[in-house]
């Protein structure tokens, strides 16, 4: 999964946390996992598993899928990666064949 695209899921499992009205200590009870690991699912820092995701649901009383992003927010999501890493890729062929002929 991508950076852009886990941002998007955090953000949307936030969304959806912050609409039930649960703290993120009290979900991470209800999954057994840390509070620390739900921010991060949060952050986009890392992502949930499938497993994860369908207790999620389960506590929020939602279908997994509403938990998850739209595909035009994938799509963009994965867009923009695939432009920031040509651009990061673009900048080292620069430097790395460029360096002297200036």
């Amino acid at each position: 999964m991508t950076d852009e695209l886990r941002k998007t899921v955090g953000k949307g499992l936030r969304d959806v946390r912050e609409q039930r009205r649960y703290s993120q200590a009290s979900v991470a009870e209800a999954l057994g996992v840390t509070q620390a690991t739900v921010s991060r699912w949060e952050s986009g820092e890392a992502a949930p598993t499938a497993v994860d995701v369908t207790q999620l649901a389960v506590l929020y009383d939602a279908a997994p899928a509403e938990l998850l992003p739209a595909a035009d927010d994938i799509a963009k999501a994965s867009t923009n990666d695939l432009r920031r890493r040509a651009k990061e890729l673009a900048a080292q062929v620069n430097k790395t064949h460029f360096k002297g002929e200036r």
